[in-house]
């Protein structure tokens, strides 16, 4: 699936961006995310395509990028408990950082980047509050993402994401935001000056990779942009492709299979004998909820 419907046939140098799901307290699911990243190096490599591999995660805000740097460049002084000591772990996310530490090895073992896609805890409540950011206050526009947020919702999306809540439409306003601020982290991996380029894994949750009218959508505008630079025009942008994780029963019935627009792979995994759907994402913990 790697070599052939993400990576084309023949292009020695290619780029392009993978949206990899997860059900944030699903071990198996970050764990398929790995599979997926050393799986796309490994087809890379078997292709000599020169192009380079990141990561980007939903989990560490675009602030903790100065944290991760130096978590990735392997300073002896500097490790896993140090990287979740700065970034407040526990308040900023949350979930088991024992389930993000495979990946997070990884990076550090390959000199994999690591970038933080989501926008700081005071930002994100200052828009919660506003109900969106049409009705911010301006001194906080200058954070916001360029170019603004699209709150052009896809037919269906509203009803999709919260149902019939009757604050859906303020709760899809404040999602809008958080997909374009990550779109807008992954588009800013890619500079001008060309000393990054390549494949962008970006994991995020459920919601925000399913249907693609989230943040694989509004990912492929803004890189789709960014890597059509003189700076990148030796390389052939392949778009984004989506891959969603999914915790099911098995045998699977074909009436259960979500739709061909949900995503481009869907990677069924069995249930384990524990799993209580009362406490998907619903992890204890200090900080917000994170869909």
């Amino acid at each position: 699936m790697i070599n052939t419907n993400v990576l084309g046939a023949g292009a020695p140098l290619t780029r392009g961006v993978l949206c990899v799901s997860e059900r944030h307290d699903c071990f198996d699911h970050h764990l398929a995310q790995l599979y997926t990243i050393k799986q796309l190096r490994k087809a890379l490599r078997q292709r000599e395509d020169r192009a380079q591999v990141a990561v980007g995660l939903e989990a560490f805000q675009r602030i903790h990028q100065t944290y991760l740097d130096r978590y990735v460049s392997a300073d002896p002084n500097y490790g896993l408990n140090e990287l979740f000591r700065d970034v407040d772990w526990q308040q900023t996310w949350g979930y088991d950082p024992l389930h993000y530490a495979p990946i997070l090895e990884d990076a550090r073992r390959t000199g994999m980047r690591l970038v933080g896609l989501s926008p700081p805890d005071e930002l994100l409540d200052a828009v919660a509050r506003a109900g969106g950011v049409r009705n911010l206050e301006s001194p906080l526009w200058p954070f916001l993402p360029e170019g603004g947020v699209c709150n052009d919702n896809a037919p269906g999306r509203v009803e999709r994401l919260y149902g019939s809540s009757v604050d859906a439409e303020r709760l899809t306003a404040v999602q809008n935001f958080r997909d374009e601020y990550m779109a807008d982290a992954a588009a800013r991996h890619y500079d001008a000056k060309k000393t990054r380029d390549g494949w962008l894994v970006l994991l995020a949750g459920q919601r925000h990779v399913a249907n693609r009218d989230g943040l694989p959508d509004r990912v492929a505008r803004r890189v789709a942009r960014a890597a059509s630079t003189p700076a990148h025009g030796d390389a052939v942008f392949r778009g984004v492709h989506t891959i969603l994780p999914e915790t099911t029963n098995f045998p699977v019935k074909l009436a259960c299979l979500p739709s061909s627009t949900y995503g481009d792979v869907v990677w069924l995994q069995p249930k384990s004998a524990d799993f209580d759907p009362s406490k998907v994402n619903r992890a204890p913990r200090p900080a917000k909820s994170r869909a």
